[in-house]
């Protein structure tokens, strides 16, 4: 049987690394925890080089670091989820 051609998802290589730094973590740890994401670390580099991954090892990634999936996905989104200090002066 042939091998069927994976949908992927855009991942964001430079706001996944920023997550692992926060983390304490890199992709060799990543690879290592193979019972939670069952990938190895070749699987996860050569991924992120292609800036595409399998949904579902985007999602076991995500849930590893506590992130959630879109956050990895998209450059887009603020860094931070709320603003305090903009919170506070709109109750005011």
């Amino acid at each position: 049987m042939a091998n069927k051609a994976v949908q992927k998802v855009p991942v964001n290589k430079q706001r996944f690394f920023e997550v692992l730094k926060w983390r304490n973590c890199s992709i060799r740890k990543l690879g290592e925890a193979y019972e939670q994401i069952e990938r190895t670390e070749k699987t996860i580099r050569r991924c992120l080089d292609a800036g595409e991954m399998p949904p579902d090892l985007l999602d076991r990634i995500a849930k590893y670091l506590n992130v959630h999936p879109n956050y990895l996905m998209s450059a887009d989104q603020p860094k931070k989820h709320c603003d305090t200090r903009q919170s506070r002066q709109s109750v005011l």
